[in-house]
This record gives structure tokens, C-alpha cells and sequence, in this order.
């Protein structure tokens, strides 16, 4: 029953919360021996790993939807800059703004995956000691 759980959590990223709560308590019941004293290490790892999913998936969504507004900007830009009547330089100033504000935020996405994939590494490692 562990196996499976633990293969549930890996397999399924995005949860409701109270679906969270219930496969951390499993998660956490099937890590920890009859006569647990406090949190075991991997009890910490879970609780780390469903803290920084949770930043994670913010962040991500926060990304997707500034993206979808410069999509909107970008296609308006384009239009302008076709039109006769449009200051170029106004235009190479303002995609090189939303170049650099997309870096940006790849940038924060990213560093926010690696601490990520890490726990989850090290969560698969404990999971298999207990």
C-alpha cells in the first residue's frame, strides 16, 4: 500500500487540498514506525515537498497568465509597428522590456524547480528505506 501511495504522490503534481492533506498523512503513516517520537526525516522531506509544490505551481500560474497578457501586448506591438505611423524605437524599447521581464521569469521558475525536483529525489530515496 506504501508503493502505492508514494507512486500516486510522484505521478499526480497538481492536488485538491484536502486530497494534499490526506495523501501527506498516508505518505507520513507508512514512513513512520509504531513507536515514532516527532517527525522523521522523511515526515520532513513530504512536508517540504508539498510546501515548495505549492510555491511552485503559484509562481507557474502567476507566469502563464503574464504570459498570456504580453501575447496580447506582442500581437498589439506587431500591429502598430506594420502601420505607417509608428515610433520604431518606442517599439525595440518596449520588447526588449518584455524580453527581459520573460527572462525574468523563466529565471524564477527555474529556481524554484531545481530545489524541487531535488526533494522529490530525495523523498523517492527515503521511500524506499521504509
Amino acid at each position: 500500500q506504501c508503493d502505492e501511495i508514494d507512486e500516486n504522490f510522484n505521478n499526480n503534481i497538481l492536488f485538491e487540498d484536502e486530497d494534499e492533506n490526506e495523501e501527506s498523512q498516508e505518505l507520513t503513516k507508512c514512513a513512520e514506525p509504531d513507536n515514532a517520537q516527532g517527525p522523521t526525516e522523511f515526515d520532513q522531506v513530504v512536508q517540504q515537498l508539498f510546501e515548495e509544490e505549492e510555491q511552485l505551481l503559484s509562481l507557474h500560474m502567476q507566469n502563464i497568465q503574464r504570459n498570456a497578457e504580453y501575447i496580447t501586448e506582442e500581437n498589439l506591438l506587431l500591429e502598430s509597428v506594420q502601420s505607417e505611423d509608428v515610433d520604431v524605437d518606442a517599439y525595440a524599447l518596449r520588447l526588449a522590456e518584455i524580453l527581459q521581464d520573460k527572462t525574468e521569469m523563466i529565471q524564477a521558475v527555474r529556481g524554484r524547480l531545481e530545489p524541487f525536483r531535488e526533494l522529490l529525489r530525495k523523498e523517492e530515496e527515503l521511500s524506499k528505506k521504509y
